[in-house]
């Protein structure tokens, strides 16, 4: 085999396509990220444009990447859903379960059951109406039913981080999103058992599917527990970032690979393995978990672009079709009703209620991983119209449920509550920021009169400023002090005399950051704004002290809404 396809034995050629993987991921990466600014600039969630380039580049299109290849890179999957799990976890601390635990139990039990006892009942009638057949339409209903109580978290929350939300809403999608694997693998069990029942094959008892449910939960708390001490036994000898991250990540894939070997489901021991660290060493796990998420992007896009590739609609028939209108249409129904009834049940707030169900719409890894084990279990007549139904309304809902998430997050008014101080710098220009009326002193005014406007304000410099508005120089404290005492002219000079020149100006358009930049290239805290780049008119003046303190302040403000809606 040619060395150039090979790296260290490992068959660099990806199946299917005959391209070398690392040219293919390196594209996917790319193309992924220029769909999503495209998508970004269209005001829609940048995920879908992952999606939407996998749809470009897979199955369904160009056929780039090919399904053996995507079965080859199913580890990449792992990793990103072993990541998105412990990064839930890491918002979910023991003080939030004790105030709402109540409310993110009803409302997970409330939208599962709520998508499944109006999805299973409209299926199996449309069915038994079709086919003529009562215990096929009970046996494909029930299951198609368990599985659209599952709802993808890494869509849900990948919207959540892009809109850097906060507040109530926010805290129990992410809580529902974490826990509801839980409820579809019960439900998924509970169905295959009555739809083995129907079709007369019960070779696995209802007692056997409970028993391998507990094992699947209790197995994954268990190792996400261990692994939650491991790091924090750890942590007293990690105190640079590039020990704890690749610790951190050696542990994420560590907790992974133990889930598969047991059979555990990777989210969920993910999630434990979060949920047990920010609870251990709640101060100390924040760098961890930031850094994580910063390391975590290029594993995000291949993610989503991986899940727009894989899904194909070859086998769609008119039948299919209808039950996947009628899963879309009642699941999205089931989730919006169960939820509310759920949020009602245990006191949330009127937010919660009316907007929780619309962030619960997109499904993904669990729901096509239940329908695969569905797969095997059944017979081709059953396997195909399950596997097919759950391939194509996931599509739909990949690509429509990051917009309704956006959508409930912004009536909630919970978008742009969780910025950092760098973030909240970048989404600033110099005009929101700069003091438009700054006290500036005239090129003619006397020591006097100078020192007059030192008194009237608490700015460090001063703009000097001709009879036309115009920009002619800064005087500080410093120039002051030294005529004061060393000149023995003062009564003599103007402030053209004793003014500095011009360092560097801005504009109002300019972007804050860029402006802060400035300052630290000039090693100075303060800078002038003109009104564009060919005039000289003085627009405004920015000081440093002023912009740390607003932005400060900005912070502050937007943190005391947070926790007002929490």
């Amino acid at each position: 085999m040619n060395t150039m396809n090979t790296l260290c034995g490992i068959n660099l050629i990806s199946p299917g396509t005959n391209l070398n993987l690392m040219l293919l991921l390196g594209i996917c990466i790319l193309a992924g990220t220029v769909g999503a600014r495209i998508f970004q600039r269209l005001k829609i969630p940048q995920v879908v444009g992952y999606i939407v380039i996998g749809l470009i580049i897979g199955e369904a299109g160009l056929k780039v990447i090919s399904a053996e290849t995507i079965e080859v890179l199913r580890p990449l999957t792992y990793f990103a859903l072993g990541i998105i799990g412990f990064i839930i976890g890491g918002e979910l601390k023991t003080d939030l379960f004790r105030k709402f635990g109540k409310q993110f139990f009803a409302m997970v039990i409330g939208e599962g059951m709520g998508a499944f006892l109006i999805v299973t009942p409209v299926t199996a009638l449309f069915v038994w109406l079709t086919t003529g057949n009562f215990a096929l339409s009970i046996a494909i209903s029930i299951v198609i039913g368990a599985i659209s109580s599952a709802t993808d978290p890494a869509s849900t929350i990948q919207v959540l981080w892009e809109y850097k939300t906060r507040g109530l809403l926010t805290t129990a999608v992410m809580a529902i999103v974490a826990l509801d694997d839980a409820l579809a693998l019960t439900l998924y069990a509970f169905a295959t058992n009555i739809a083995d029942i129907f079709i007369g094959k019960t070779s696995i008892s209802i007692s056997h599917s409970i028993f391998q449910f507990s094992y699947e939960l209790f197995g994954a708390a268990a190792l996400g527990v261990i692994f939650g001490y491991i790091l924090k036994k750890s942590f007293r000898y990690l105190n640079e970032h590039d020990k704890m991250l690749p610790f951190s990540i050696g542990l994420i894939l560590v907790t992974i690979g133990c889930s598969s070997v047991f059979n555990l489901d990777i989210i969920l021991s993910s999630m434990f393995f979060g949920i047990t660290t920010v609870n251990l060493i709640p101060k100390r796990s924040e760098e961890t978990f930031e850094l994580v998420k910063k390391f975590a992007p290029p594993i995000y896009v291949l993610f989503f672009v991986f899940v727009g590739a894989r899904l194909q609609l070859s086998h769609l028939t008119f039948m299919i079709a209808i039950i996947a209108v009628i899963y879309i249409i009642g699941r999205s129904f089931g989730k919006i009703i169960g939820a509310y009834i759920g949020a009602k049940f245990s006191g949330a707030s009127d937010t919660v209620k009316k907007y929780s169900g619309l962030c619960l719409f997109t499904q993904g890894g669990v729901a096509v991983g239940l329908s695969i084990m569905a797969g095997q279990k059944f017979s081709p007549e059953i396997a195909d119209i399950i596997i097919t139904v759950v391939t194509t309304t996931t599509l739909v809902v990949q690509l429509i449920g990051p917009s309704f998430v956006k959508y409930a997050v912004k009536k909630a008014g919970e978008i742009g509550l969780n910025l950092t101080e760098e973030e909240l710098i970048a989404t600033y220009k110099v005009k929101d920021i700069m003091d438009i009326n700054p006290p500036a002193i005239r090129t003619n005014s006397v020591l006097g009169d100078i020192l007059k406007t030192f008194s009237k304000s608490d700015y460090f410099a001063y703009p000097v400023i001709d009879s036309e508005n115009m920009l002619a120089g800064f005087i500080t404290f410093q120039e002051v002090k030294h005529v004061l005492t060393t000149t023995g002219l003062d009564t003599l000079l103007l402030a053209h005399d004793i003014m500095n020149p011009v360092i560097d100006i801005t504009t109002p358009e300019t972007p804050l950051k860029e402006a802060l930049g400035q300052m630290k290239q000039t090693n100075t805290n303060f800078i002038c704004a003109v009104e564009n780049a060919q005039s000289k008119k003085l627009a405004g003046f920015l000081e440093l002290n002023k912009v740390n303190m607003k932005i400060a302040e900005e912070l502050i403000s937007r943190r005391k809404k947070a926790e007002g809606i929490v």
